[in-house]
C-alpha cells in the first residue's frame, strides 16, 4: 500500500488506513517469514552440523581402523608368538614323556633286578644261618669229641706212666 500523497509525503489518511487494515497482515506475513527464515537458517546450519559431524565421524572412523588395525597386527603377533611358544612346549613335553618312559623302563627293570638280588640275599642269609646252625652244632660235637680224645689222651698218658714205673 502507498502512504505517499502526490508531492512525495506521507499522507495521514492513507497511512493510518494502511495501519488499520494492511499493517497486522504485514506484520505476521514477516514474522512467518522470519520463521521461515529461522528455519531455513536452523537447515543449513543442520546440514553444516551433519557435514561437520560427518567428516568427524570418518576421521573417527579412520583413526579407529588404524587402531583396530595395529591391534590385528599386535593380536596376529603375539598369536604367532603363542604358537612357537605351544609348539616349543609341545616338543618339550613329548621329550619330557619319552624320558619319563625311559625312566619308568629303567626303574622298573633296576626294580626288578633289585627285588632278585634282595630275594638271592635272604636266601644266602637263611643258608648262612643254617650253616652257622650246623657249623655251632659241628663245634660242639668236636669239643666233645676233644674232651673225650683228651680223657682218652690222659688215660694213655696215666697207663704209659704206670708201666714205666
Amino acid at each position: 500500500m502507498n502512504v505517499f500523497g502526490d508531492f512525495g509525503q506521507i499522507d495521514s489518511d492513507k497511512f493510518l488506513d494502511y495501519i488499520a487494515r494492511q499493517l497486522p497482515a504485514d506484520v505476521a506475513t514477516l514474522v512467518q517469514a522470519r520463521d521461515e527464515i529461522a528455519i531455513r537458517q536452523g537447515a543449513l546450519t543442520a546440514v553444516q552440523d551433519a557435514t561437520k559431524l560427518r567428516a568427524d565421524a570418518k576421521a573417527e572412523l579412520d583413526a579407529a581402523k588404524k587402531d583396530a588395525a595395529a591391534l590385528v597386527a599386535q593380536a596376529q603377533s603375539k598369536l604367532e608368538e603363542n604358537k612357537l611358544l605351544q609348539d616349543e612346549l609341545n616338543a618339550k613335553l613329548q621329550a619330557y614323556d619319552l624320558q619319563a618312559e625311559s625312566f619308568k623302563r629303567d626303574s622298573t627293570a633296576k626294580w626288578s633286578d633289585l627285588a632278585a638280588r634282595e630275594k638271592a640275599v635272604v636266601i644266602r642269609e637263611a643258608d648262612v644261618v643254617s650253616r652257622e646252625e650246623k657249623m655251632r652244632f659241628a663245634q660242639d660235637d668236636l669239643q666233645a669229641e676233644r674232651q673225650r680224645l683228651d680223657a682218652r689222651i690222659k688215660a694213655f698218658q696215666d697207663k704209659v706212666a704206670s708201666l714205666s714205673i
